[in-house]
Formats: C-alpha cells, sequence, structure tokens
C-alpha cells in the first residue's frame, strides 16, 4: 500500500483528507474480505442510508456485497465503508488480438416460373406485394395470385436484406396475362420498336430492337400478340437500359401485330408490322 500526495483529487474536489491508492491485486475470480485496522484515525462511513446499498459496482466485474454490520446495531444494508473511489483495471487480464470474420449480408435474388417466385435460400422469408407485407407468405415458394410489383426479405441471424422489386404477371392456362394492368400510352417510357436497318414500328424477319426508358421496376416482361388477340411470343426480365436490346422472335407471318410490355404496374401497347420480305 502507498500513499498519495495530501492533496485533493478530481474524484473528491474539496475533501481535505487523505487519500490511499490500495492497489490491491485480485489474482482469479472469487470471494474476498477487506478488513481495516486503525488506531488514532478517523475513519468516515456512512450509517443512515435509506435504500438498500449492495451490491454496489461494475456488474460481472467487481462488486462490493456487504459489510460486518451486526443485526443489533442495524440493517447492514444501510451501512457503507469506506470505498468512495473505487476504480477497476483490468489491463493485465487483456487477451491476444484476434481477427473477428465479418459476413456480408447478400441480397436475396428472385426465380419465377410461371405464377411460382423463389427465393434464394436464407432462414426466414417475408413476401411483399406493392411493398406491402403478405400475411402468412413466409416460405421460401410465393404462388402469386395478383399481377403486381413483389419483393422478398429475407434473414440470417439479425441481418435482414430485402430483394429488388419485380413485375411478376399472372397468367391463365394459354398464358395469357390475367387481367388487372393498366394500359397506358406507351410515350410514357419512350418506347421505341425498329427494324434492324433503324425503321420504326417494323419488324422484319425474326429479330428487332427495343428501346425505353423512365421505368421503374425490374423483370420488364414482353408479348407479341397477332391481330386476334393470340399470343405468338413472350420474354421475361429483360434489361432495364435506355439504349437499345435485340430481341430475337420465331418466324412470324406477316401482318399486324401488337407488342405489350409490362413494367412500372401498367401494360404498354405498341402496333407494329412485321414482314419476313
Amino acid at each position: 500500500m502507498r500513499t498519495q500526495k495530501d492533496i485533493a483529487t478530481p474524484y473528491v474536489s474539496g475533501d481535505s483528507g487523505k487519500i490511499y491508492a490500495l492497489n490491491l491485486s485480485v489474482p482469479e475470480a472469487g470471494e474476498y474480505i477487506l478488513i481495516v485496522n486503525c488506531d488514532s484515525s478517523s475513519i468516515f462511513r456512512n450509517n443512515a442510508l435509506t435504500t438498500s446499498t449492495y451490491p454496489m459496482g461494475s456488474n460481472k466485474i467487481f462488486s462490493i456485497t456487504g459489510n460486518n454490520i451486526q443485526p443489533a446495531s442495524g440493517n447492514y444494508q444501510n451501512f457503507y465503508y469506506y470505498f468512495y473511489n473505487t476504480q477497476v483495471s483490468t489491463n493485465d487480464c487483456v487477451s491476444p488480438a484476434t481477427i473477428v470474420p465479418i459476413q456480408t449480408a447478400v441480397l436475396p435474388t428472385m426465380t419465377i416460373k410461371g405464377d411460382s417466385i423463389t427465393s434464394s435460400v436464407a432462414g426466414n422469408y417475408q413476401w411483399y406485394l406493392n411493398s406491402n407485407i403478405i400475411p402468412g407468405a413466409t416460405n421460401q415458394i410465393y404462388k402469386a395470385t395478383t399481377n403486381g410489383i413483389y419483393k422478398v426479405a429475407t434473414s440470417a441471424g439479425d441481418c435482414q436484406t430485402v430483394s429488388t422489386d419485380t413485375l411478376v404477371l399472372v397468367r391463365d392456362p394459354n398464358g395469357n396475362v390475367i387481367t388487372g394492368i393498366t394500359e397506358s400510352n406507351p410515350k410514357e417510357i419512350s418506347l421505341k420498336i425498329s427494324s434492324n436497318d433503324n425503321i420504326d414500328n417494323l419488324i422484319k424477319g425474326n429479330s428487332f430492337n427495343i428501346q425505353f426508358s423512365k421505368i421503374q421496376s425490374q423483370g420488364i416482361g414482353l408479348e407479341i400478340v397477332n391481330s386476334l388477340g393470340s399470343k405468338v411470343f413472350q420474354i421475361e426480365n429483360l434489361s432495364n437500359q435506355p439504349t437499345p436490346q435485340h430481341i430475337t422472335t420465331p418466324n412470324l407471318t406477316t401482318g399486324i401485330y401488337f407488342v405489350k410490355v409490362y413494367a412500372n404496374k401498367k401494360v404498354y401497347v405498341q402496333r407494329v408490322f412485321i414482314t419476313n420480305n
């Protein structure tokens, strides 16, 4: 035990008494008894506390749990002895530095087959339609019953990630999209369909170029229907990009057709002429 200079410390500003640095070393966890013997010095204590005092100290590190007051003198919880500036140092117990691996959460992906949507593998799932929770939709696979923008939130441990928004179109047994999507003017997305030699609204042979902009959703779908309303071609998941995309179709009979683009919870229809000449 060593003494400090006879001055007040920052912890007991204004106190003219002497403070002793005990520097007690605790070799291992356990219960210890501190005994103070004094001769001519006065050691002050609190003896009229009105609330329970013990245990006192840092939880799970160091706690003072009581004293030796006898029941005849009163409740030991109303007495507190001596230790007004308790500091605990664990510098001697610092462990070696250890590399802690951090796992980066991966965004879930969605696979669409028909009207079934499958999420990539995760611990838990929650499906959303148009940004609203679908009650009870907590499995890896969800069967869509309504056209709209779907996404899935997945979690592994305490980490949750959400997939990108994807347009899902519900189709009848013949493969036609079930009604419920608003038809909009193709100028809204600057829709342009052209032949390979850049003639607008003309498809020559079995390929053409398509270009659009101002589309907010992923999972962009395209259909071609003939003048009788029968679907003759479809493709899913066009790229959401402002530059032209090249589309290849089967050989179709010369005539009037309608190209339908499904995006933004709407369908955009453009009349085109297809020729094999």
